[in-house]
């Protein structure tokens, strides 16, 4: 009798099982020694299981990240459903990427630590088509924090596209620090109450969002 083929559902629950075990599999070894030989032996499969879903290690990678980029993505828009104010809406993204980093530390790690392959890597391969969709993906996150972050600073006024993305960068820089000492607990090495030092640095990034539309 064949085989009943496998709803939807069933084939993205699979996907996200590979997904899952290969992220934690380049965490913790590196992209560079992910094979799909690897992998199927971790998740019990066989190689060709795996490459009905995905045509090597280079299509899961980009897949990992655009998963841990939609993540992200949805909770800015939750943020600009949630306020209209700008100043409010930028303090709830900052809010809302912090949670992020600490919540999902691995797609965190994938995203902005980790040096796997990315766009310009995959440029004149087979893959380079998803990999620009891997960047857009990417780019949303970047491209709504600053345009909310110039609608806070054209509050006082007029400003030039180089001043946005020089403090975009500047806020990000930031956060992704302070993140960054968070997961690996060096904070708790340095402050007996590490949360409650983060929150106090989230605090003044938020408190300088007022002083931007000053600088021009």
């Amino acid at each position: 009798m064949p085989r009943t083929p496998r709803s939807q559902r069933e084939i993205d629950l699979v996907k996200k099982e590979i997904l899952d075990s290969a992220l934690e599999f380049i965490l913790a070894d590196g992209f560079q020694n992910l094979s799909m030989r690897k992998l199927a032996s971790r998740l019990g499969m066989t190689a060709t299981t795996i490459y009905n879903y995905f045509s090597n290690k280079d299509e899961i990678n980009l897949m990992i990240r655009m998963r841990g980029s939609e993540l992200l993505y949805q909770r800015f828009l939750k943020c600009c459903d949630q306020h209209t104010d700008p100043l409010l809406k930028m303090q709830a993204m900052i809010r809302a990427y912090f949670d992020f980093g600490i919540s999902y530390p691995n797609y965190y790690d994938i995203l902005f630590n980790l040096h796997t392959p990315k766009y310009l890597d995959y440029i004149g391969t087979d893959l380079e088509p998803i990999a620009r969709t891997e960047k857009e993906s990417s780019l949303r996150n970047y491209e709504i924090v600053a345009r909310t972050l110039a609608e806070v600073m054209c509050i006082r006024g007029d400003v030039s596209h180089d001043l946005v993305k020089d403090r975009t960068i500047q806020m990000w820089c930031e956060i992704h620090g302070t993140i960054c000492l968070h997961n690996s607990n060096l904070l708790r090495e340095i402050d007996d109450n590490p949360a409650e030092l983060t929150g106090r640095m989230i605090d003044d990034v938020i408190a300088r969002l007022m002083r931007f539309g000053d600088e021009q």
